[in-house]
C-alpha cells in the first residue's frame, strides 16, 4: 500500500523527495522559477503547510470516497479507501 506523506524541510531548504510537498514544490518552482538570490525555505513551508493541509482534510473525509466499477469483471460498490 502506498502512503500519502507530506513530507518536510531538508537541510538544503527544499522538502523531502517523493513528498506531496516536493510535487508542489515543483509546480510552484515550474509556474514561477527561484529568483537568483531566493532562499527556498519560504516555498517549502508553504508547499508543506499545503499538503499537510490536504492529507489532514482527505483523513477526515475518508467517507467521501466511494470506490466503483469492475476490476477482472467483479463489480465493486460501498467499498472504503483508508487514507493514513
Amino acid at each position: 500500500m502506498t502512503k500519502l506523506e507530506a513530507g518536510n524541510i531538508q537541510p538544503n531548504g527544499e522538502p523531502s523527495a517523493g513528498s506531496m510537498a516536493a510535487a508542489i514544490y515543483q509546480a510552484l518552482k515550474d509556474l514561477a522559477p527561484l529568483g537568483a538570490d531566493e532562499d527556498p525555505h519560504g516555498r517549502s513551508k508553504i508547499a508543506v503547510a499545503v499538503a499537510k493541509g490536504v492529507i489532514q482534510h482527505l483523513k477526515q473525509n475518508q467517507a467521501a470516497f466511494v470506490p466503483k466499477g469492475n476490476v477482472r469483471g467483479v463489480a465493486l460498490q460501498n467499498g472504503s479507501i483508508t487514507i493514513n
